[in-house]
């Protein structure tokens, strides 16, 4: 008899060459996660003659959800923005570097005016008992934490096709990563897109999560399976919660609050260097008003205040927000 044991729990990823086609894995898959069969069923109440309620089980429809949680690294976390915002992105090498290490501009810039066309995934799940596999894995909603004292945390909710037995690929090996650590973050907040990124605001944030529902969502057809065989994408904004040490910076912006003024932030953090003038990084940008100002708490001794920025489109800036991720891959792994 195999023993079952939580210790051997595993994800597999690999990238589609269409939607819906299964994809071979190429990667382990880190962090923790949750894989759940959840199917339309109906139970007919007829007339049988006895005082069973139900004598027969119908399953109309199924669907896979997959919820994600853990760091976020600068490798990995390349599946989840190119399921969640944009699919085939390609990166810009920024160094001319004569080595074989390059530093790579991933940029996730939503178009707002056509699909985005995110990549679909196949992912394996599963333990050392039986593995599961799902197709057509898109991103649902997408959030990025982060606290002074942690490592940025990544959660993504997904959904897919239906669930089938399956096996692990073999050959795979436990991935290196660099996680992103929230204290070496940076805040800009400018008045304008042309100077966003700009004006650093120093000994004011203090914890960050920025929220994305994705837009995108499963569509149905009568066409032979009980899943669902192609998506639709929707309209999609960014959430931005923050908690700001009370002071003259925080004062000013309670000002934008109450004038309902645009503000553009810059969230930057970066990593260890790549080739000398470069340097992993996160940057999330965004342009958008604040919708809530909590009153005044009370953090480490000090006065905060928790708030929250909705993202506009701003025509100027001709975005509403985007993300950048730098490494030294050219390729998804």
């Amino acid at each position: 008899m195999v023993v079952s044991s939580s210790a051997f729990r595993k994800a597999q990823i690999g990238k589609e060459s269409g939607y819906g086609v299964e994809a071979e894995a190429t990667a382990v898959l880190l962090g923790n996660f949750t894989h759940k069969d959840n199917p339309t069923v109906t139970l007919p109440e007829e007339a049988t003659g006895h005082l069973s309620k139900y004598t027969r089980y119908l399953k109309t429809n199924t669907i896979a959800e997959i919820s994600r949680q853990g760091t976020f690294s600068f490798e990995q976390c390349l599946y989840y923005l190119l399921m969640s915002i944009r699919g085939n992105i390609v990166p810009t090498q920024l160094d001319s570097d004569p080595g074989s290490v390059h530093a790579y501009e991933w940029a996730f810039v939503p178009s707002l005016t056509s699909a985005n066309n995110p990549n679909s995934f196949t992912l394996r799940y599963g333990n050392n008992v039986q593995a599961f596999i799902t197709k057509y894995v898109l991103a649902k909603t997408l959030e990025i934490k982060g606290g002074a004292n942690e490592a940025v945390q990544l959660a993504c909710n997904m959904f897919g096709q239906n669930f089938a037995k399956a096996d692990f690929e073999t050959g795979l090996v436990v991935p290196t990563v660099e996680d992103v650590v929230a204290k070496r973050g940076i805040v800009f907040i400018n008045d304008s897109g042309a100077t966003i990124g700009t004006t650093q605001k120093s000994k004011t944030l203090t914890e960050f999560t920025w929220k994305l529902d994705t837009g995108y969502e499963p569509q149905d057809f009568l066409d032979g399976e009980l899943w669902f065989t192609d998506h639709s994408e929707g309209p999609r904004s960014v959430e931005l919660d923050m908690t700001f040490q009370f002071n003259e910076t925080a004062n000013a912006e309670f000002e934008a609050y109450y004038a309902g003024t645009k503000r553009f932030i810059r969230l930057s953090i970066p990593g260890s260097q790549i080739v000398t003038g470069h340097a992993k990084r996160l940057a999330l940008d965004i342009c958008g008003v604040y919708t809530n100002w909590e009153s005044l708490g009370t953090k480490n001794g000090m006065d905060v205040v928790n708030v929250k920025l909705t993202s506009t489109f701003d025509p100027t800036w001709d975005n509403e927000w985007l993300v950048r991720v730098v490494n030294s891959l050219a390729t998804l792994p």
